[in-house]
């Protein structure tokens, strides 16, 4: 008997280099058994040193690709990544109301490993209002935090305020790291909306690391 396989859409921008973006998840999701669906939001000149160069998709364009796949293949799983404009977030956001998909994973990229601001603070804005209250999941680096709720995020009482914020936007879980703490050991938070306290998870020390 075949196996089916499960199919999986990631809505993301580009990384030329396949260390992030719509290359990297289609390589994850592969890992992981998965059938890889992709939507890409932006095209991007990029290497090893920062990104050079943005094209962003028109809602519209990014609106086809997703109904392209929805309409064939039903992923009950979507990913959204990278996304710059207010309207096309409004536009996913009406794609995922109407479509239903089981799960929605949301791993933003506000900023940059060079700590770039990749995200307009309209776009942050139509994130928290249309998009955060169909997540299942929102997997989050402390700068992307940070820029979301717009509280700075220096302690791990920072850490858990942060999470209870960003449940308090309708999302049924976070997944919250808070690499680079240097003053106390890095820890990631975890919480449900039905968890009264965000449980924190140890990594390492700074000093350790």
């Amino acid at each position: 008997m075949e196996q089916q396989v499960t199919p999986i859409l990631t809505i993301n921008g580009s990384d030329g280099t396949g260390g992030a973006g719509i290359q990297a998840d289609i390589k994850t999701i592969s890992a992981l058994g998965g059938r890889a669906l992709s939507a890409i939001t932006s095209i991007t000149a990029q290497n090893t040193l920062g990104i050079q160069e943005f094209y962003d998709l028109p809602a519209e364009t990014i609106k086809g690709q997703i109904e392209a796949i929805v309409n064939d293949m039903q992923p009950a799983v979507v990913k959204v990544g990278m996304i710059r404009r207010a309207d096309t977030v409004a536009q996913i956001a009406q794609l995922l109301r109407q479509h239903k998909p089981r799960h929605v994973i949301y791993d933003p990229v506000i900023v940059s490993s060079q700590n770039e601001m990749l995200m307009a603070q309209e776009v942050v804005h139509e994130v928290r209002r249309s998009l955060l209250p169909l997540c299942s999941l929102v997997l989050m680096k402390r700068a992307d935090a940070e820029r979301l709720t717009q509280t700075a995020i220096n302690t791990a009482a920072d850490l858990n305020q942060a999470v209870k914020s960003l449940l308090a936007e309708g999302c049924q879980s976070v997944l919250l790291q808070g690499s680079h703490m240097a003053t106390q050991s890095l820890t990631d938070v975890f919480a449900t909306a039905k968890a009264a306290t965000p449980p924190s998870y140890p990594r390492c020390s700074a000093r350790e690391k």
